[in-house]
């Protein structure tokens, strides 16, 4: 298991009892194995994702405020409809 797993896992308060096949304890208690185990990892690795993309919306969306107060014209409108989609995109 890549290094990078264990910690995000270790992160949500998830300890790996074994590698082969995969089992996980919570800090709650809460166990999984085989699938299950492998549906955490899943989980955890798609809320990762998520967070990444947020914060890259995020700083396009800052870059697209500086931008369109540095220009005029049809550039201004360009960049005001891209921190409007991404506006959108933030608040799902």
């Amino acid at each position: 298991m890549k290094p990078d797993t264990k910690q995000m896992l270790e992160e949500a308060g998830w300890a790996i009892e074994c590698e082969s096949p995969l089992a996980l304890r919570h800090e709650d208690g809460s166990f999984a194995s085989l699938n299950a185990a492998e549906m955490v990892v899943g989980y955890l690795r798609q809320q990762e994702a998520d967070h990444k993309a947020f914060l890259a919306l995020n700083t396009i969306q800052g870059c697209a405020v500086l931008a369109k107060q540095s220009c005029d014209g049809q550039m201004q409108k360009l960049w005001e409809a891209v921190e409007g989609e991404c506006r959108k995109v933030l608040a799902l």
